[in-house]
């Protein structure tokens, strides 16, 4: 049975975005799923998130991690390991966004998965192609890019959670 944990990004991933709908087949799969509301979501604090997804993380142990946008950098920065990890868009760590500056600087590049995929897009205006791919060097993961999925998110008009399913 797979134990998964879904970190969302700035704002959270309510419906439309494919997380939710990802956690909402998962848990009717039967497979244990935590989705938590980070805190502060609208205006995070890195050690704020940082915190709970420790906590969550050691109380569910998850074999597969999902993390979206800024919550990727968190959870690299939380350190913790899984047997597949899932970046999907994430932000520059090179260009911090100003509302989410105790995000950065990210230090150390470093995937404690077993398994690590980056997915990202190709017009996505928080991470570049070449950062993209740096990025996917640094971290030795497999890499996948959308086309024209923006963010990858609901605002760029992307709900499908099939390009991560199948994957799990």
């Amino acid at each position: 049975m797979k134990r998964v944990l879904i970190i969302h990004g700035w704002g959270g991933s309510d419906l439309p975005h494919w997380q939710a709908a990802l956690a909402s087949e998962l848990v009717l799969e039967n497979h244990i799923t935590a989705f938590p509301s980070l805190p502060n979501k609208h205006a995070p604090v890195f050690e704020e998130w940082r915190d709970a997804i420790i906590q969550i993380y050691d109380v569910l142990k998850p074999n597969i991690v999902i993390c979206h946008s800024i919550g990727c950098i968190a959870y690299l920065r939380a350190k913790r390991s899984s047997e597949k990890l899932f970046l999907v868009a994430p932000p520059s760590p090179w260009r911090p966004i100003d509302e989410l500056k105790s995000f950065y600087p990210v230090e150390k590049f470093e995937s404690m998965a077993k398994e690590c995929f980056l997915i990202t897009s190709n017009n996505d205006n928080y991470l570049s192609n070449d950062e993209a791919c740096k990025l996917a060097s640094l971290l030795k993961s497999k890499h996948t890019v959308l086309h024209d999925a923006g963010h990858i998110n609901a605002l760029s008009g992307f709900g499908n959670c099939d390009f991560i399913k199948n994957k799990l």
